[in-house]
């Protein structure tokens, strides 16, 4: 019996294992191509004007053979990506500068030609505000009592519309398929009330996105080492040497997920793991779902709650990432006018507040945790996150942890076999003993008789 128990428990951690390597290996493929300002020469005038403006657009395709994902990056009014899943055929986004430069509406900036082709999904996500607020109580939370969360800028608040900063476009010093919207200058007008001491207006800092399309699966270079899949899009927050307001600041980024979506509540779910091995420190991974009971048609925004506080990354200089309630965008102060603005509205038109057809909802996630030195204490972070159609990413047990695993079970397993098999035949040895001694006696007896 223990014999056979020991095999079972070696097929089990083998049949795991095999079947950890077979998923590892389904990798689907696409070819990924980028385009700055695309359709600029049919558009010259307009398009030249969004550039003096600092407005950019980078527009994606995702080509596979049965489908395709279109992306348009932009950093009209704010930073937005929206994305649409196409079948029947290779097609793409066209942009409209004259519509895209004009204030006054965007409706339709942004068109898909469903002739010979089909959308089947649209989502997007917009990054609208920064908060920055005077962190007292040292305790990381931006929902703390002590505070009250925020309505308008004031002592302990400092609120920056994304509106407010002036961004470049940087494609020479990124990887394959990656570019970088930068600010390094925040608008004239932006002056906070009754802080006449703030020096962010103007120095050696930046706020910056870095965008990687994928067109594979694999994992990223650098911590916390997100797991990554051809239907997303991974990118890096970044600030740097960022002047705070406060000696005690923390910060914290307004996002908005926007769905093509029948469904009436997205949500945010935290996912645990036991392997560590990536990132280390991190057993969780959190996934913001457009529509949970449909993952194969979901809009999601993944990330894990950690960022780094140095370029270099580390697990010395890992910090807490977290995230707050869902709330609807319709219930957010200036929202409606800020996607508005934006090419979310290029792209989804009125249906953007039809609730009926799309959804619409925005959290804060915040930077910090408690003792952590504030953000004056390295003035940087970096948060990695990533946006995709689908089912999300998991972290599957590594490799080297099956085989540690492997290995702690199967040496006990092992010495269990073996000695069982010793012991069997120590105890047939013993008994065949007997025997030969028991018919020695009875040989004796009748001889004696």
């Amino acid at each position: 019996k223990m014999e056979i128990v020991g095999m079972k428990m070696i097929l089990s951690v083998l049949t795991f294992a095999v079947v950890f390597l077979t998923v590892s290996c389904d990798i689907t493929e696409r070819t990924v191509s980028l385009k700055e300002w695309p359709n600029c020469n049919e558009y010259k005038e307009a398009c030249d004007k969004a550039k003096a403006n600092f407005s950019n657009v980078v527009y994606a395709k995702a080509h596979a053979a049965n489908d395709s994902l279109l992306y348009a990056f932009s950093t009209i009014s704010i930073p937005t990506i929206v994305v649409a899943r196409v079948t029947g055929g290779d097609i793409d986004m066209h942009f409209n500068w004259t519509k895209l430069v004009d204030g006054d509406s965007l409706e339709d900036a942004i068109t898909i030609n469903e002739t010979f082709a089909k959308v089947e999904y649209k989502y997007g996500v917009a990054f609208t505000r920064l908060f920055e607020y005077f962190d007292t109580e040292n305790s990381a939370d931006i929902t703390d009592p002590a505070y009250g969360y925020p309505k308008n800028n004031g002592t302990d608040w400092i609120i920056r519309d994304f509106t407010m900063f002036k961004w470049t476009l940087d494609t020479n010093n990124t990887a394959k398929n990656a570019f970088i919207f930068n600010a390094t200058y925040e608008n004239n007008d932006f002056n906070p009330p009754d802080l006449p001491e703030n020096k962010s207006l103007f120095g050696n800092w930046s706020i910056s996105f870095m965008f990687t399309v994928r067109g594979d699966s694999g994992r990223a270079s650098t911590m916390p080492s997100m797991k990554y899949e051809a239907n997303e899009t991974q990118f890096d927050f970044i600030m740097s040497n960022f002047t705070p307001t406060f000696n005690k600041s923390r910060f914290a980024v307004e996002s908005v997920l926007v769905s093509q979506s029948k469904n009436k509540n997205m949500q945010i779910n935290t996912v645990d793991s036991i392997d560590d091995e990536y990132s280390p420190g991190v057993f969780q991974i959190v996934n913001w779902l457009s529509y949970p009971e449909q993952e194969l048609s979901n809009a999601y925004f993944q990330w894990k709650p950690v960022c780094y506080l140095s370029a270099s990354r580390g697990r010395s200089v890992a910090t807490q990432v977290k995230h707050y309630g869902l709330t609807d965008m319709r219930n957010v102060e200036n929202m409606t006018l800020l996607l508005k603005q934006s090419i979310l509205f290029g792209l989804f038109g009125e249906d953007l507040y039809n609730e009926k057809v799309v959804l619409a909802q925005a959290t804060n996630i915040s930077f910090g945790l408690t003792d952590d030195g504030y953000y004056v204490g390295t003035n940087y972070t970096v948060w990695s996150a990533a946006l995709g159609y689908g089912t999300p990413p998991t972290d599957t047990i590594s490799l080297t942890v099956i085989i540690i695993i492997s290995a702690g079970l199967g040496v006990p397993v092992l010495v269990l076999i073996f000695g069982g098999i010793y012991t069997c035949i120590k105890k047939s040895k013993a008994r065949k003993r007997s025997q030969y001694e028991n018919i020695d006696s009875n040989t004796k007896k009748i001889n004696s008789n």
